[in-house]
């Protein structure tokens, strides 16, 4: 009721109100989250975005795990759109372009995740850093060592953003958007963007 009056009072002023909701492909991912679906199909809201990461949040303690696996990305498009009936070009799908930074505990053999993130340039320095590409979740993975601790981390850079663009397309999607500004891999901007949606800004 309250998107709803207030997209109405917007759009008398020649405003209009986009909404950003959690991620989920459930009944029951949906029923946690607690977004009113139906009551946001309305036309009193321009755009719903998604959140397509923070695959685990919630669980405890988080698995050093990708930070939204693709398959995972796509079930929850799926689920909102063919199952929930949201259409499709009422959909932003929100990107994520940091990383999820974990440290082992040798006493526990546990990882624990590090908060707050640093920068991709601050890890891409790191003089350890090792990094490999997961194409299974279409993220990379990363090792290094600092001061005599061990790091390990799930990130996303232009490679993988690219990955998920494509779903824009795939889904007809309403565009695209990113969590968080200055983070990230400026590449996402020279490369992945013109790459997959060349011509739009």
């Amino acid at each position: 009721a309250f998107v709803n009056q207030l997209g109405n009072t917007l759009q008398s002023k020649g405003k209009v109100l986009d909404v950003t909701i959690g991620a989920f492909n459930s009944t029951t991912s949906e029923s946690y989250w607690i977004f009113d679906l139906d009551g946001l199909k309305t036309d009193a809201v321009r755009r719903i975005k998604i959140m397509a990461y923070d695959q685990h949040l919630g669980e405890n303690p988080i698995p050093l795990d990708a930070v939204g696996d693709i398959s995972w990305v796509r079930s929850v498009l799926n689920y909102v759109i063919h199952q929930r009936n949201v259409p499709s070009d009422k959909v932003i799908l929100n990107i994520p372009n940091y990383k999820w930074s974990y440290t082992y505990n040798a006493v526990t053999s546990s990882w624990t995740i590090q908060f707050p993130f640093s920068t991709h340039t601050y890890y891409m320095s790191r003089p350890s850093f090792q990094t490999w590409w997961q194409d299974v979740y279409k993220e990379n993975y990363a090792e290094w060592t600092d001061a005599g601790v061990s790091y390990a981390a799930f990130y996303n850079n232009a490679q993988s953003v690219q990955e998920r663009l494509r779903l824009v397309t795939e889904f007809n999607l309403a565009g695209a958007c990113f969590w968080v500004l200055g983070r990230e891999d400026e590449n996402i901007y020279t490369s992945a963007i013109p790459a997959e949606l060349p011509g739009i800004r």
